[in-house]
C-alpha cells in the first residue's frame, strides 16, 4: 500500500512537471517515459488486487454452492435409500460396470480440465454391504473424465427421477439448477465409493473405508481458478498445490492454497 502511494505521489509530480515543460515548449522525454511507466505500474498493482479480491469473492460462493449440493444429495439418499446416478448405473448388464460421475452440466464446453488421470480409478470389486445394484458388482477401471458415463446431477436434485429407481423422491433438493462453479465450470461428483458403501475388496478381499478404496473417495470437486482439476479421487483432501475447491462426503473441504486446507 505505501508503495503504490509513492508510485501515485511520483504521477502527479511528473504530471504536474510536463504540464509546465509544455507551457515553455520543453517537453522532457526522459519524464514522459518515467510517467508512462508509473502509470503502468499503478495500472498494473491495482488489477491484480482486484482480480485477488474476486477470486476470494468466488471461493466464497464455491463454499455454499458446493456444501448445498452436497447435502441435497445426503437428503435424496435418505429419502429414496439410492445416492443419484445408482440406480442407472446398477442397471448396466455388463460385468464391468461404465464408470460413472455426476455433473452440473454435460455440456462439453463447461467441463473441467483435467491433470493426468485426476479422475482415474482401479477395477474395483464391491463387497457384500454395498447398496442395491452392487454386491459384488464390478467397476471398471481406467475411468477419465471423457470416457466416463456423465449424468446431470440436476435430473435427480431438481427434477424428479423415474419413480420407479428412485421411489420417496421428496425434492426438488435445490431451488434450482446449478450449472457451473463460480469460474463456469461444471462441478463433478464421483459418488462410486458410496454405491459400494464405501467397503471396496481390495487384493487380499478385505474392504476399507479409511483408504478411500479402489474408487476413492467420494468427491464433490470443482477445478477452483485454474479451471482444472487436480486432486486425484484416490486422495482423501485436496490436492496441496492446486486450488480446487470441492466437498470429500464426510469430510468437507473447501478450498486448497498454498498448502493448506479449510477443514469444517
Amino acid at each position: 500500500m505505501e508503495f503504490m502511494k509513492k508510485v501515485t505521489q511520483r504521477l502527479l509530480q511528473v504530471r504536474a512537471a510536463a504540464r509546465l515543460m509544455a507551457e515553455d515548449g520543453l517537453i522532457n522525454t526522459t519524464d514522459l517515459l518515467v510517467a508512462t511507466g508509473a502509470t503502468v505500474v499503478l495500472a498494473a498493482g491495482v488489477g491484480s488486487a482486484v482480480i485477488g479480491t474476486l477470486d476470494d469473492a468466488k471461493y466464497g460462493k464455491a463454499q455454499p454452492d458446493g456444501q448445498a449440493i452436497a447435502n441435497a444429495m445426503s437428503q435424496f439418499y435418505r429419502d429414496t435409500g439410492k445416492w443419484p446416478g445408482q440406480a442407472e448405473q446398477a442397471a448396466e448388464e455388463d460385468t464391468a460396470k461404465t464408470a460413472t460421475l455426476l455433473v452440473s452440466t454435460t455440456d462439453p464446453d463447461f467441463l473441467p480440465g483435467e491433470y493426468s488421470n485426476a479422475f482415474a480409478t482401479a477395477a474395483a470389486t464391491c463387497k457384500n454391504n454395498s447398496l442395491q445394484g452392487f454386491v459384488g458388482a464390478t467397476i471398471a477401471a481406467g475411468t477419465t473424465l471423457a470416457d466416463a458415463t456423465l449424468l446431470n446431477v440436476n435430473d435427480y436434485l431438481v427434477r424428479k427421477p423415474d419413480e420407479s429407481r428412485y421411489p420417496n423422491w421428496q425434492g426438488p433438493y435445490l431451488q434450482a439448477d446449478i450449472k457451473t462453479d463460480p469460474w463456469d465450470k461444471a462441478w463433478v461428483a464421483n459418488l462410486q465409493p458410496l454405491y459400494c458403501s464405501e467397503l471396496i475388496a481390495d487384493a487380499s478381499g478385505t474392504g476399507s473405508a479409511t483408504t478411500g478404496g479402489a474408487l476413492g473417495y467420494a468427491w464433490l470437486i470443482s477445478g477452483g481458478a485454474n479451471r482444472t482439476v487436480s486432486t486425484d479421487l484416490q486422495a482423501a483432501n485436496l490436492d496441496q498445490t492446486g486450488d480446487d475447491a470441492g466437498v470429500n462426503m464426510g469430510k468437507v473441504t473447501t478450498r486448497s492454497e498454498g498448502g493448506t486446507d479449510a477443514t469444517n
